[in-house]
């Protein structure tokens, strides 16, 4: 069941650099991705993640988390092989995918999506 939620994401606008905060609304949630503006998809926990940010079961009792935009990095998958990239490199629309399995389609799984507008610092 999907459900995209501005409540996941705080701030909802942030600058190039700064600390996003993720609540995380269901224990049973184990996947977190962001896709950039370029549309590509980083895994930073689960199935799809080289270097998970927390083990499975510090994770599955996080309320929230929060990423520091500078330094966060996830693994992005390309011709079948995954690479750990920074995540924030670029203004423009991000996603946050939070999921029981991402390799489903959202009406499938336990989904829920909030949408990041990232700007340069200084920018408006």
């Amino acid at each position: 069941m999907s459900r995209p939620t501005s409540e996941l994401c705080s701030p909802a606008r942030i600058n190039l650099g700064d600390l996003l905060t993720i609540r995380i609304p269901n224990p049973s949630l184990d996947e977190l991705a962001v896709s950039d503006p370029l549309g590509r998809w980083f895994y930073l926990q689960g199935s799809g993640a080289i270097q998970p940010l927390l083990g499975k079961r510090q994770f599955a009792e996080a309320e929230k988390i929060t990423l520091d935009t500078s330094t966060i990095a996830g693994t992005l998958h390309k011709d079948g092989v995954g690479v750990q990239l920074l995540v924030f490199t670029m203004p423009g629309q991000y996603r946050v995918h939070l999921a029981d399995n991402l390799e489903t389609e959202p009406e499938n799984a336990l989904y829920f999506e909030c949408q990041v507008i990232v700007i340069e610092r200084g920018g408006v």
